[in-house]
C-alpha cells in the first residue's frame, strides 16, 4: 500500500485546535487534534502525520484515548525513520467544553470542603499545594489557584486538590 492511499483529512481538522505534536529531523511530523466541531457519528479527535514511516496514516477518533494510542504508535514508527528532535502538550487540552470532562465544575461545587485527617493521610494530601487555614480562601483563588479550584480543608491547612478531583469528591 502506498503512502497516498492513506485516508486524507477533511478540512475540519485543519481548522481546529491542536492538543499534542511531535517533530523529527526530517521535517516530518505527527500532531494529535482536536475537533472543534466533532461529526455525528462520534468522531471527535484526529491524528495528522507526514512521516516517511509505512505503518503510518492518518486516521479519525471517537475518543481521546484511542486518537492518543495512535499518536503514541505513530510517533514510535517515526522515530525508527527519523530522530524525534522536539515533542510536547499544547495548552488547549483534550476536552472541547467543560460539559465534555469527567466531573463538570459549577459554582455550586466550588466550596471549601472539610477532609479527616486519616482521609487527609490516606490521600497523601500533604504532597498538593497548601496555604494555612488562616489565609484568605478568595485571595488564594484569585492570585494563584484559579476561581474553579478545588479545595479541601484538613487539619489546620488548605490544599489545592484540583488535580485530583477524587478527594475533592470524597471530602464533606
Amino acid at each position: 500500500m502506498k503512502k497516498s492511499d492513506y485516508p486524507t483529512l477533511p478540512k475540519r481538522v485543519f481548522q481546529s485546535p491542536l492538543i499534542e505534536y511531535a517533530n523529527f529531523a526530517d521535517g516530518s511530523f505527527v500532531t494529535l487534534i482536536r475537533l472543534v466541531k466533532p461529526y455525528a457519528n462520534g468522531n471527535a479527535y484526529a491524528v495528522y502525520e507526514t512521516t516517511k514511516s509505512t505503518f503510518c496514516s492518518n486516521g479519525l477518533f471517537k475518543t481521546y484515548d484511542q486518537a492518543k494510542a495512535k499518536f503514541e504508535l505513530m510517533v514510535k514508527n517515526g522515530s525508527l525513520e527519523s530522530e524525534l528532535i522536539e515533542r510536547n502538550v499544547t495548552t488547549n487540552g483534550i476536552y472541547s467544553s467543560k460539559d465534555d470532562r469527567p466531573f463538570h465544575w459549577t459554582k455550586r461545587n466550588t466550596k471549601t470542603k472539610y477532609l479527616y485527617v486519616k482521609d487527609g493521610e490516606r490521600f497523601n494530601i500533604s504532597e498538593f499545594p497548601s496555604f494555612h487555614k488562616s489565609g484568605s480562601i478568595l485571595g488564594m483563588r484569585k492570585l494563584y489557584y484559579g476561581k474553579d479550584a478545588l479545595l479541601v480543608r484538613c487539619g489546620g491547612y488548605i490544599y489545592n486538590v484540583t488535580s485530583k478531583p477524587e478527594i475533592y469528591l470524597a471530602a464533606h
